[in-house]
């Protein structure tokens, strides 16, 4: 397992320079930590209940490695700077560059911890958990044992007051992470559509609601904002989900700072107890549920692919034999149960050697792609077209009649052998040889057996030319 430290990732953004992000990132660092500081301090204890500087710190250090070390302890040191101001210059400045520089380190232990435990994705809800321990848990107790102690020593706080105030940041600079990572980890340059947005904001407006009316005399109501939360998860919306969550976080520590509202207990301690285990089981189990779907839409994706390559030609992307001949013998069922008609037409390119010996195989393999991109087009979406071998195809034409399908294959013929096919931005002039016959089999390989035979007897007529079993003589 590597223990490497966090090396930068080029995959986002990568159109503006490195220099640029940092400088850019590091101003949002500066303004959410003065916001935080002035907005979700719990009074009179002047307990911050939301860092989010910690997630965006961990962000930067995941994308520029050491680089967002110097940049993140510049934005800490001022944010800190105007709350540390003491008699003594020294001191203050002392005390201001521990903070910052335990700030700086935290955030590149966090993102060193998310790359050596594999979770720099968080793409799988078993991962929530190590993310909560490993990515959360860990550098924010570290920190939180340094900062608790350097504000008692520098006499901002009680020594008594240290226990209550590491813990308090321990559970800040978590939910900070939390809330401001998965944002990062599921960003996408995908367009929203206009229903993503309308279901976003009615979201938003909702939970904004839903939590002013807890908070001003209907105190169930915020349990209520964790449903509306789960239908963006279940819905796919991931992107927009970990949004409304970092907003009804945050909307529910704002008006929690001037009051506990649904949360008050007997005491401020019991009080904060509420509110944060109801804000952290929001958080998890939302989160939670997105992964999961994410999860389960990944694994249906996966077996899709790997569906689709069993029953795919590799070359140009038409069904392969084994598929074919299992439609084969469910049409024959079908078509016995209900004694309606369909007719089987095999295909064959003419002279198709010599087009390998004289333009080589790659070329080839470009004729029989764009052959099969032309029936594709050229046939009813409800027949099933499919590579034999070689170049060799086959056609299942369901519900028709033999007179029908020999005016559609004649009209393919035709055209092929009048248009050719599009290679390379230029036309390429090929032909075909077809064999069909409707199916007055008992069985698949009886059926392919009759066209086969026929598609020889268009060869031996000089190629170029379609024979049914309806034409052909005895």
């Amino acid at each position: 397992m590597t223990t490497e430290l966090p090396s930068p990732i080029k995959d986002f953004r990568p159109s503006i320079s490195s220099a640029t992000w940092l400088v850019t990132s590091s101003g949002v660092y500066y303004l959410t930590a003065v916001i935080g500081m002035q907005v979700f301090s719990l009074q009179p204890q002047n307990i911050t209940l939301l860092w989010l500087p910690l997630g965006i710190g961990l962000v930067m250090c995941v994308k520029f490695g050491w680089q967002a070390v110097f940049w993140i302890f510049v934005a800490s040191f001022a944010a800190n700077l105007p709350g540390m101001t003491t008699s003594s210059w020294a001191s203050s400045t002392f005390h201001t560059v521990v903070a910052g520089a335990t700030d700086a380190l935290t955030a590149l232990l966090a993102a060193w911890l998310l790359r050596r435990n594999r979770l720099i994705n968080l793409a799988r809800p078993r991962q929530l958990f190590p993310f909560c321990f490993y990515v959360c848990l860990v550098p924010t107790t570290v920190s939180a044992c340094v900062l608790a102690v350097n504000l008692a020593a520098g006499g901002y706080i009680a020594w008594s007051q240290s226990p209550f105030i590491g813990i308090a940041l321990i559970l800040a600079d978590s939910l900070g992470i939390l809330l401001i990572y998965p944002i990062f980890a599921v960003w996408r340059l995908d367009a929203t559509s206009v229903n993503k947005i309308f279901s976003l904001v009615l979201v938003i407006l909702l939970n904004l609601m839903l939590i002013a009316a807890a908070f001003y005399g209907f105190p169930s109501a915020i349990y209520l904002v964790l449903p509306t939360l789960l239908y963006l998860a279940a819905a796919g919306y991931r992107t927009e989900h970990s949004v409304v969550l970092l907003i009804t976080i945050v909307a529910i520590l704002l008006f929690a700072a001037r009051g506990f509202g649904p949360f008050m207990g007997n005491t401020s301690e019991d009080s904060l107890i509420r509110l944060m285990t109801f804000v952290f089981s929001t958080t998890l189990v939302s989160q939670s549920i997105m992964l999961h779907r994410r999860e389960l839409i990944e694994s249906s994706e996966a077996r899709e692919l790997w569906y689709q390559r069993a029953i795919r030609d590799g070359l140009t992307g038409l069904y392969n034999r084994a598929y074919f001949l299992a439609q084969l013998d469910d049409e024959l069922a079908r078509s016995e149960r209900a004694k309606s008609s369909f007719v089987l037409a095999i295909i064959d390119v003419d002279f198709f050697k010599q087009v390998n010996d004289q333009y080589g195989h790659p070329f080839g393999d470009k004729v029989l792609q764009a052959l099969a991109r032309d029936l594709q087009d050229l046939v009813r979406s409800a027949d099933i077209v499919a590579r034999m071998g070689g170049e060799e195809f086959a056609v299942l034409m369901c519900n028709v009649s033999l007179e029908q399908a020999t005016v559609a294959l004649e009209r393919l013929r035709s055209k092929l052998a009048t248009d050719g096919l599009m290679i390379d931005q230029q036309r390429f002039s090929v032909t075909v040889s077809m064999g069909a016959c409707e199916n007055r089999a008992h069985s698949a390989e009886t059926l392919i057996s009759a066209a086969d035979e026929l598609l020889y007897r268009a060869k031996r007529q000089g190629r170029n030319r379609l024979v049914t079993n309806a034409a052909a003589s005895p």
